[in-house]
């Protein structure tokens, strides 16, 4: 084999075990959100986000808003990579009778971008975590 090929391998094979060392690239959603502390300030701050704005609170209403954070904690957590396993309703059974609008849903949506800002979450990882959730709506929307 030629010297050069070889030069080229090699440096292939120390480029390809960088990227599984762990560095900020290998990294999960989960992780480069800031892990379980990093989501739960998400959750924490979208929904009393929600619960407070007048387009979007009357499906808050009632709502033990502690148990409720903690549910959207577990599924956030799973659903970027994280170890928890969500257990809670799928999103139409958990919707379902709310009644909530498509503008209710872009409302909270909007809410869910302002905490991401607020957190300088950067905008790789924003889009990323939005991509998980706008096919949400179909679920969520009933009217």
């Amino acid at each position: 084999m030629h010297t050069d090929a070889i030069r080229r391998m090699v440096l292939a094979s120390l480029l390809a075990l960088q990227g599984c060392a762990g560095g900020p690239s290998a990294a999960n959603l989960y992780e480069r959100l800031g892990g379980l502390p990093g989501i739960t300030a998400v959750v924490d701050k979208s929904v009393d986000r929600h619960a407070a704005d007048p387009h979007t609170r009357r499906s808050f209403e009632g709502v033990n808003l502690k148990t409720l954070k903690a549910s959207i904690v577990s599924q956030a957590c799973e659903a970027t990579g994280g170890p928890c396993r969500y257990e809670g309703e799928s999103m139409a059974r958990a919707h379902k009778g709310l009644d909530i609008t498509a503008g209710e849903f872009d409302t909270a949506i909007g809410h869910i971008e302002t905490t991401l800002d607020e957190l300088k979450i950067g905008a790789r990882d924003k889009e990323e975590f939005l991509q998980l959730l706008r096919p949400m709506k179909k679920d969520i929307v009933s009217r």
